[in-house]
């Protein structure tokens, strides 16, 4: 391994095996249903409460365990 990361060949060859691709497809469905759980969830609490406030809070409170 350089000093840039490791190769280009050696991730061709990780991405190469099945078990592998299916992993990362999982993991890219499992982030893009997490990011639209969030977005829907604001557009809630802005079509309840019409407050950019309201909005804020619940950011704020959810990414406090964080």
């Amino acid at each position: 391994m350089g000093a840039a990361g490791p190769s280009r060949g050696a991730f061709k060859a990780v991405v190469r095996r099945r078990d592998f691709r299916r992993l990362l497809d999982g993991l890219a469905v499992s982030e893009a249903g997490d990011w639209l759980y969030n977005v829907d969830f604001l557009v809630y609490i802005l079509n309840r409460t019409h407050s950019g406030p309201w909005v804020s809070a619940a950011t704020v409170a959810r990414l406090l365990p964080f």
